[in-house]
């Protein structure tokens, strides 16, 4: 009955004749999605407000999945007065629950042997060398011909849109769907990244986004003001060293203080405890206009307000700490760049708001959050962070704008300096290759007495470097499955390093 809703409810959208048939068939397939999702798309008043605040190359997609398959509505904001929303609607019977489970979790193991299959993308961030094949899977399972996804691709390229906003429900939203691997426009084998078909960004829910959209427009940025954290010491006996964390910071400190003239305060290593953390947010919280962690994270997907920021002394800033605007109150903060691992993964259920440290940071005052959701080598984090810092300060690019360019730099597409002319990103445009970048920190790294960054990790030491990647493809070589996907990880190596941020708000 379910399966037969959905594709009644796919008929009648696809084939209203009549504005006002349009209404009517967007009202059922909500309906009907309920019967699946009760909480799918409670909030009918903020999502109408969201629909007048989208700009005409914009649209909000709602996207889950379930037993049946994926669902996803798209929804954007009609420029005629009076004309009821642009609405869109498609389902695919591949992307159920199971298969998202799977992308996630792996498969289960036989008689507690493994099965040979993917471990997934939570499991992989803790087994050595799994992680660039399990992303990869993801990203070739999201973007598969004839999935939502792909669908959403064609559509945003017929219609020229330019920013795809995703309320990820359940959990679509602990996957990297601006990653998946989408059939080019040429109709051929090729694929190519969704977030190269539009900008994408995220958002726990329309009420937040519209109101995080609401807030950039009134947003005055005066003075850089901000809170950076960086490599918190003591830190528990199971946690990796962040060789890179204090250069992160710095650079970043350079960047506020000396470039754009505004004002950093700092906390490195035994300093960066909860109670001054605490007393820095309460201090400086009116006048924050960015805060900037280079630590570790950890996420609790069953209790999703104890996920946290690890700070010295084995303390925790968590979600909640966030939720109490007598202790966090920060209504002038523009973005929240959260550089740790997990600090984008949110709770597993379908709630109408997501709830996470992307939410938590939203819901404490931030316009913008930049988040993770697994572990990133060490000095491409460095190299990404200050690229973004680049773009978003010296260029006054939005924060979905700066990281959208910051990895298309970082992935040493052919056309980056175009792109970013084309935004207005001139300063960023003159800028060196990644190449360099990379080659340069590795060396002021080395000559402090460091090891090769590329022998650690930023967020966790099983992470493999990309020279041991490729030294276990060649010890691997000698089947026709291995070198074929060898051949594939040439093409993606490094997705695991930019496919791992992204931005939720405005």
């Amino acid at each position: 009955a379910e399966k037969t809703a959905l594709v009644a409810a796919n008929t009648r959208l696809f084939d209203y004749q009549e504005a006002q048939a349009a209404r009517q068939s967007y009202n059922t397939i909500v309906k009907r999605i309920r019967e699946m999702l009760p909480d799918f798309l409670l909030q009918e008043k903020s999502l109408d407000t969201a629909l007048l605040t989208l700009a005409p190359d914009e649209r909000l997609t709602y996207l889950a999945t379930t037993s049946l398959g994926a669902v996803a509505l798209l929804v954007g904001n009609a420029p005629a007065e009076g004309r009821i929303p642009i609405t869109e609607y498609w389902s695919d019977e591949l992307l159920t629950s199971e298969k998202i489970a799977r992308l996630l979790i792996g498969s289960a193991s036989e008689r507690d042997k493994p099965t040979g299959e993917n471990p997934g993308l939570l499991a992989a961030q803790s087994t050595n060398g799994t992680l660039r094949r399990a992303l990869l899977t993801a990203m070739e399972t999201l973007g598969i011909s004839d999935g939502v996804l792909a669908h959403l691709a064609i559509y945003c390229r017929a219609a020229k849109i330019r920013r795809l906003i995703f309320v990820p429900c359940g959990l679509f939203g602990l996957l990297p769907l601006h990653a998946a691997l989408v059939p080019t426009a040429s109709g051929d084998q090729d694929v190519e990244p969704f977030l190269d078909v539009v900008q994408v960004s995220y958002t726990p829910s329309a009420h937040i986004w519209a109101n995080c959209e609401k807030r950039t427009k009134e947003y005055r940025a005066g003075q850089i003001n901000a809170l950076l954290v960086s490599d918190p010491q003591p830190r528990d006996f199971n946690m990796s060293p962040l060789p890179g964390a204090e250069d992160e910071v710095l650079m970043i400190d350079e960047i506020i203080t000396h470039k754009v003239s505004g004002q950093a305060f700092p906390y490195y290593g035994i300093a960066a405890t909860l109670p001054a953390l605490l007393d820095g947010l309460k201090t400086y919280g009116a006048t924050l206009t960015h805060v900037h962690f280079a630590c570790h994270g950890q996420a609790d997907l069953n209790n999703p307000y104890a996920s946290g920021l690890l700070l010295a002394q084995g303390d925790r800033l968590m979600a909640r700490d966030l939720l109490d605007s007598t202790v966090v109150h920060l209504e002038r903060l523009r973005v929240a760049v959260l550089s740790a691992c997990q600090t984008a993964l949110s709770g597993t259920e379908l709630p109408d708001e997501v709830i996470g440290l992307p939410a938590g940071w939203l819901q404490a005052g931030a316009i913008a959050v930049l988040a993770s959701l697994w572990p990133v080598s060490d000095n491409k984090t460095v190299a990404l962070m200050i690229k973004f810092y680049e773009l978003h300060l010296l260029d006054k690019c939005d924060p979905i704008e700066a990281l959208w360019l910051a990895q298309r730099w970082f992935r040493q597409l052919p056309t980056w300096r175009e792109d970013c002319q084309k935004l207005g990103a001139s300063w960023a445009a003159c800028g060196p290759q990644v190449s360099e970048v990379m080659r340069n920190l590795e060396l002021g790294l080395l000559q402090r007495g460091k090891k090769n960054l590329d022998e650690h990790t930023h967020l966790v030491d099983s992470e493999m470097g990309h020279e041991d990647a490729q030294r276990n493809f060649s010890s691997h070589a000698h089947t026709e499955q291995d070198h074929t996907m060898k051949e594939k990880f040439a093409l993606w190596e490094d997705a695991q390093h930019w496919a791992a941020f992204a931005v939720y708000g405005a």
